[in-house]
């Protein structure tokens, strides 16, 4: 290597960034585009990407934040108009589409879709159809366990999308 090379390595070293990562609040979150605005205390940055790319794609995969909770933001390439999320202290959903199949947590539970086909929705359906079968057919079973089963199905999977 030249020594104006290693010259100009070891200044580089010694270069601050001109942005670094820093703290902010959660002020907005656009879940569609995948990306929110956030406030460092004096002002305001909207836009910041949620996800590593931000181009209207079906595919995406998005850690929601909460409103009003706090993240760790980064620039690409030092731009401080290219902004993404690196870190959250608190979320509102986890968001997964790949092609036809959705898949989301967040406090009212999973949403799990593959062409607008609700798995929450099919277990329902099942269990309602065999409770259909034991009571046209005269079987023996307890209603009230199949309806502990509709509403555990209920508490962890979120039927309505």
């Amino acid at each position: 290597m030249s020594l104006e090379r290693q010259l100009k390595s070891a200044l580089q070293q010694f270069k601050k960034p001109e942005v670094s990562t820093f703290p902010a609040t959660v002020i907005a979150v656009n879940a569609e585009n995948g990306t929110c605005t956030v406030n460092d205390g004096d002002m305001d940055f909207p836009d910041v990407r949620l996800s590593a790319v931000v181009n209207g794609r079906k595919d995406v995969f998005y850690l929601i934040p909460k409103l009003k909770s706090s993240v760790l933001i980064s620039a690409i390439n030092e731009d401080i108009k290219n902004l993404f999320v690196v870190q959250y202290a608190e979320l509102e959903q986890l968001h997964l589409n790949i092609g036809a199949m959705l898949f989301k947590v967040d406090e009212k539970g999973i949403l799990l879709e593959n062409n607008n086909n609700n798995f929450g929705k099919l277990q329902e359906d099942i269990i309602t159809e065999i409770t259909k079968v034991f009571t046209q057919n005269g079987l023996s079973f307890n209603p009230v366990k199949f309806e502990e089963f509709k509403l555990k199905n209920k508490s962890i999977l979120n039927l309505n999308e």
